[in-house]
């Protein structure tokens, strides 16, 4: 039986605690979302003083968004020929592409950290089955270095219940960096 959906409610509460930390360092984030579609941004939005942690978000779902939006130095990553040939190379180009998200909101927000994200919130179907439901994140700290993490569905066919799953993985997974990071925008992840 498929896990349950964290609510909207439960989403929040994760946002709150990674505000109230950002808050308490002093430090800014910058967010990158693509099938979350805009919802980890919200969510950290709902947090109390957030326009004094939120540096900026980028939503980029399609390839036109992103090719209107994006410089090409980072497009070139997302449309390199080949990355829907296979079910692992098309995970390992969403690493890769979240990779370069993180690095590039970061950087064009000047904030100290950046969360990013995409992957596919229900089975894709064709050559790319095997790919199942997931989400590749990314988080960039002060230092500029990245870690990343792939996040499967527990179920590949509930896509709105994987988005509230996605932001949820996205926000525990910044919030744990950060603690891990410990020091201050002059220590090294």
């Amino acid at each position: 039986m498929p896990n349950t959906a964290p609510t909207f409610e439960d989403v929040a509460r994760v946002a709150k605690s990674v505000g109230e930390l950002l808050l308490a360092r002093g430090d800014t984030v910058a967010v990158s979302e693509a099938t979350t579609g805009g919802l980890t941004n919200a969510l950290l939005q709902t947090v109390s003083k957030s326009s004094r942690f939120s540096a900026g978000a980028l939503c980029i779902y399609s390839a036109t968004a992103a090719k209107a939006l994006l410089p090409k130095s980072v497009t070139k990553v997302l449309f390199v020929p080949g990355y829907t040939s296979s079910p692992e190379v098309y995970r390992d180009s969403k690493i890769t592409w979240v990779v370069e998200m993180a690095r590039h909101v970061r950087q064009r927000f000047d904030a100290d950290w950046a969360i990013a994200e995409s992957g596919a919130t229900t089975q894709i179907g064709g050559r790319l089955r095997g790919a199942g439901a997931f989400t590749a994140l990314a988080v960039c700290g002060p230092d500029g270095s990245v870690v990343t993490r792939i996040f499967d569905s527990p179920d590949p066919q509930d896509r709105s219940g994987n988005m509230f799953r996605y932001s949820t993985a996205q926000l525990t997974f910044l919030e744990e960096t950060i603690r891990n990071f410990g020091g201050n925008s002059s220590s090294k992840l």
